[in-house]
């Protein structure tokens, strides 16, 4: 792959995953307004939850083991860059548990 190429997909990946912060936010803000359901990750919405700005719908159902769940293709196991996240996500999970 050129360099050309591999630049214009690493533009779309950014542009992608800035949409989807978007997006989330986008919905954040509506269930905030009492507009609708949010479907979200723990770690994002638990100050919401902790002043009563949101409420856990189907409490029951939540998972409340700690750590995080990354769902990938098998090929991907051995790819740099996935160890980085996991390693970069580890990191970012003991900083917040010792603050």
């Amino acid at each position: 792959m050129s360099e050309r190429n591999e630049s214009q997909i690493m533009r779309i990946g950014i542009i992608a995953l800035a949409v989807m912060l978007l997006v989330m936010v986008a919905l954040l803000s509506m269930a905030l307004r009492g507009a609708g359901l949010i479907y979200a990750a723990d770690l994002s919405i638990a100050a919401d939850i902790a002043a009563g700005r949101l409420v856990a719908v189907v409490p029951k159902v939540t998972r409340r083991t700690p750590g995080f769940f990354l769902y990938f293709p098998k090929r991907m196991q051995s790819q740099t860059k996935l160890r980085a996240f996991i390693d970069t996500a580890v990191r970012l999970r003991e900083t917040r548990s010792q603050a």
